[in-house]
């Protein structure tokens, strides 16, 4: 199985076709969070077991991005295709 962190630091994550973020209908908030940022908290939190609210503040991300978009993520199979090409080494379509 290849390393996670090499998956990471070669961007080959990016195939796993990550829905867009979307604006919020409440408006107002911060600039949109750059999907690597938010990839490498949910991994922190995925490998390291730590709670949602845990999250250490070096991401530069709140707990509640992070968490929305593991969920949003999650619904959209980002994580089935990316243990897929993990573990199988197999190219994702496009």
């Amino acid at each position: 199985m290849r390393s996670l962190i090499q998956i990471i630091e070669a961007r080959k994550w990016r195939p796993a076709r990550i829905p867009p973020s979307k604006v919020r209908p409440q408006g107002g908030g911060t600039q949109d969070t750059p999907d690597e940022t938010v990839f490498a908290a949910i991994i922190y939190v995925l490998v390291s077991g730590c709670a949602w609210r845990a999250l250490p503040s070096c991401f530069g991300i709140s707990k509640s991005t992070a968490h929305r978009r593991f969920l949003i993520w999650s619904r959209a199979g980002v994580w089935g295709r990316l243990t897929k090409r993990c573990c199988t080494g197999s190219t994702m379509p496009t």
